[in-house]
């Protein structure tokens, strides 16, 4: 069951919320999580095929990343831009927690121009899934093409399936990039441990939260 959507339903304020209709199709998935434990491991997996982290879709998970890791859900993401710099900076700082610090392993970047005619898409589990534009597309935000599916097992395996291609052919994020998203989240922690130690609190906890299975 799949149902299209107006793109221009979206305001500014939403996006810079991510509380959009992404919000809400997310928020079903964990709910009917909880309700039914899945039998199938594929059923506590999210991918995603965004632009950038800015896109609506991205922005509804980074909100949303407490809720998934309290599910066990499990996350991939492609993008291919590493821009805004600072929407990038503030999706590595809302997922570096749950990522107990390790590299950004459930990232990659697609480099290759050639593959950017692939569709931005979300799937989550074996059922729900939401396809857009082409990540060639020269803005950002509203979407012309925008399917939501519920219920819909066929498709969200084909969305799967287009995910692990996508997947094999992007490349892990650049060194001298991550190394500097780390630097900067080496220096708050370190801010973050001095004051919680002037105020005689407890270590810091991280959570390992994402992970990359093959």
């Amino acid at each position: 069951m799949g149902f299209r959507t107006d793109a221009n339903q979206y305001g500014a304020s939403e996006q810079g919320r991510g509380d959009t209709q992404f919000g809400a199709f997310i928020d079903n998935y964990v709910e009917r999580i909880g309700e039914v434990p899945a039998l199938s491991r594929n059923e506590y997996l999210v991918t995603l095929i965004a632009r950038s982290p800015s896109s609506l879709p991205a922005q509804a998970i980074a909100c949303r990343a407490e809720a998934l890791q309290d599910a066990s859900i499990n996350l991939r993401v492609i993008f291919s831009r590493l821009s805004p710099q600072q929407a990038m900076k503030d999706w590595f700082t809302t997922f570096s927690d749950y990522t107990g610090g390790r590299e950004a392993d459930y990232l990659r970047l697609v480099k290759n121009p050639n593959l950017l005619d692939a569709h931005e898409q979300l799937t989550l589990g074996n059922s729900m899934c939401w396809s857009g534009d082409s990540l060639r597309r020269s803005w950002e935000g509203h979407h012309h093409i925008s399917l939501f599916e519920e219920a819909s097992p066929g498709s969200a395996r084909l969305s799967q399936l287009a995910f692990r291609a996508l997947w094999a052919a992007a490349e892990k994020l650049p060194a001298k990039y991550l190394d500097r998203l780390t630097g900067m989240q080496s220096d708050v922690a370190t801010g973050d441990t001095v004051t919680k130690t002037a105020g005689k609190s407890g270590p810091h906890k991280h959570h390992h939260w994402i992970s990359t299975r093959h």
